[in-house]
């Protein structure tokens, strides 16, 4: 059985998301029982309408994306040209 995903967890993945991209202006926005990532503004959509559990496993994987591009970037980038 899966944890039970509360409030907090979300604020602690949106926290990281905050410190991985040093940038403060995501949030999330809750209507209809529903979650979804916006700019601080909420002038962007980030993410669809998701349900507690969908937008935690959505921003963790939205974190997991950036972190492998920065991985793969920063290596392709300290590659030496013969």
């Amino acid at each position: 059985m899966s944890k039970r995903i509360v409030k907090s967890d979300v604020d602690s993945v949106l926290h990281t998301l905050h410190m991985l991209t040093n940038n403060a202006d995501f949030s999330y926005d809750i209507a209809y029982g529903g979650y979804k990532l916006v700019t601080a503004s909420g002038s962007v959509e980030v993410s669809p309408r998701l349900s507690k559990r969908e937008i935690y496993d959505w921003m963790n994987a939205y974190i997991k994306g950036i972190t492998d591009y920065n991985r793969v970037m920063v290596g392709w980038n300290n590659t030496e040209v013969a």
